[in-house]
């Protein structure tokens, strides 16, 4: 359900931002601003997963363990499909320096989340190891 909203609204933005890059003539503002609109989404979902994953590790780290390897994936796609749209922007070189300062800071917005996203993940993996091995410590 939150999956299927959230492709939703990221394939409407990429349409938008397609569309704003093939206009005649090509509007930097507007591209930006679909630009924009398309992170916020893919930012959304890429969230979602980490929260998700999170969430399953609290309650059934063995569970969180062997999906582990899928969230990477996904959020390594999401980070891909974000590359190629970026690259879709240099196609109009006029455009892409117009708004180039916008676009260093929007990706460097982005890329502080993304590390702060796969830092979560690991180190709830490396708390989950710790605790269990606690767990086992512990006399009953």
């Amino acid at each position: 359900r939150v999956e299927a909203m959230l492709n939703d609204r990221r394939r409407i933005a990429l349409e938008n931002y397609l569309a704003a890059l093939q206009a005649d003539p090509p509007r930097p503002h507007r591209i930006l601003q679909a630009l924009k609109r398309y992170v916020r989404a893919e930012n959304k979902d890429r969230l979602h997963t980490v929260r998700h994953y999170q969430h399953v590790l609290a309650v059934d780290p063995e569970k969180a363990a062997q999906m582990k390897s899928q969230v990477m994936t996904h959020l390594h796609v999401i980070e891909e499909r974000m590359n190629q749209s970026l690259s879709l922007l240099y196609k109009v070189p006029y455009v892409a320096e117009e708004i180039q300062d916008e676009i260093d800071e929007l990706l460097q917005e982005q890329r502080a989340d993304m590390d702060q996203f796969t830092s979560s993940i690991s180190e709830s993996q490396v708390d989950v190891r710790v605790s269990s091995e606690e767990s086992e410590e512990i006399p009953l």
